[in-house]
């Protein structure tokens, strides 16, 4: 039996990127029968058992439950950890139990955690990740940027490296990357209003650059936010230029399809440096050119992506798709193709 440390993605969080990320995790196992272990402190006093087909999904209590979930990882052929947020409530379970440990590392998450000022669980998730190196076999990074962060931060550990990025479904619709035959530019954003978007900026941008021969197409869940920043610092934006939109998944490929440069607007520190965004993934796929703050994005810009800086004057762009783009975007798939998760989790290291 394979054993998963995680929740199992839903109807209510499968647009999510952690779930996105373990429900194609998973897809490469439909061979196996399979157990979720979702543990939580705060809940679960009585343990609840869902099965669906080969996948049997636990949601239990850490210390409820001990017992039981001992067994489970005693009796397991492999145990994936879906993120070191999964480490944090089966500490203990962990360490008293050998076996055949891969982890999935999603992120640098104690580094995540002090960037949002979170001090407490940034030295919790640090000595969460301290411990779970000693203890596997194999981690799993979504790009080379992230296997050299780990390999100087942990340059003892005998940890095997595989890379396997990030790649939503949304690139699958891919048609085409032909621009339109006309003059006119089309600059997306596709995302919501947290910080680390820089949101602020990127109106700022649009403000500056309010030309007659470039269209923002701004799509987004929370219209309102959205629209009330953009008011905030364009005021009277009734603009033909700014259109602000809600969209379903299924619909954005539409829009990327028409895009020339998109907003990725992210800020020069270790988190973004080893980082695969599913957002710029989307973009290139489609031959857009990302505008960026800086390009030091997961493994971006030692492939030689195409970007443009957020501090030019956009007036001298030309309406166009970057075939390069696309290419680098076709380069990482096929690194994933070539990388049988499956049988690194289930081969005894």
């Amino acid at each position: 039996m394979l054993v998963f440390l995680s929740y199992f993605p839903d109807e209510t969080n499968i647009r999510d990127g952690m779930s996105q990320r373990i429900f194609h995790i998973d897809n490469l196992f439909q061979k196996d029968k399979r157990i979720y272990i979702n543990a939580d402190l705060k809940k679960y006093l009585k343990k609840e058992i869902i099965i669906n087909g080969d996948i049997t999904i636990i949601n239990c209590n850490p210390l409820m439950h001990f017992f039981d979930i001992i067994t489970i990882l005693r009796n397991a052929k492999s145990i994936y950890i879906h993120s070191v947020y999964n480490v944090l409530y089966l500490f203990l379970h962990i360490l008293l139990i050998k076996n055949n440990y891969i982890i999935d590392l999603h992120g640098i998450v104690p580094e995540e955690n002090k960037l949002a000022n979170n001090n407490i669980k940034y030295h919790l998730y640090n000595l969460c990740e301290h411990m779970i190196f000693r203890k596997i076999s194999v981690a799993i990074c979504v790009t080379n940027a992230m296997v050299m962060h780990y390999k100087v931060k942990f340059n003892s550990s005998t940890v095997k490296y595989a890379v396997f990025s990030i790649l939503p479904d949304t690139i699958s619709k891919i048609k085409n990357i032909e621009s339109l035959q006309n003059n006119e530019i089309n600059v997306i954003y596709s995302g919501n209003t947290q910080k680390w978007q820089n949101i602020d900026l990127m109106i700022q941008c649009i403000k500056a650059n309010l030309y007659n021969n470039i269209n923002y197409i701004i799509l987004t869940n929370e219209l309102n936010k959205m629209n009330e920043q953009i008011e905030i610092q364009i005021p009277n934006s009734k603009s033909k230029r700014i259109k602000v939109l809600s969209v379903s998944p299924d619909e954005l490929y539409k829009y990327y399809e028409k895009a020339h440069y998109g907003f990725i607007l992210r800020n020069d520190i270790a988190v973004n440096r080893v980082a695969c965004p599913t957002k710029l993934i989307e973009y290139m796929s489609y031959g857009i050119i990302p505008i960026v703050i800086s390009p030091k994005i997961g493994d971006f810009e030692s492939y030689g992506f195409e970007y443009v800086n957020s501090d030019v004057d956009l007036k001298n762009l030309t309406a166009r798709k970057s075939k390069k783009n696309s290419e680098i975007i076709h380069l990482i798939k096929s690194t994933n193709e070539n990388t049988d998760i499956r049988k690194i989790t289930l081969t005894e290291h």
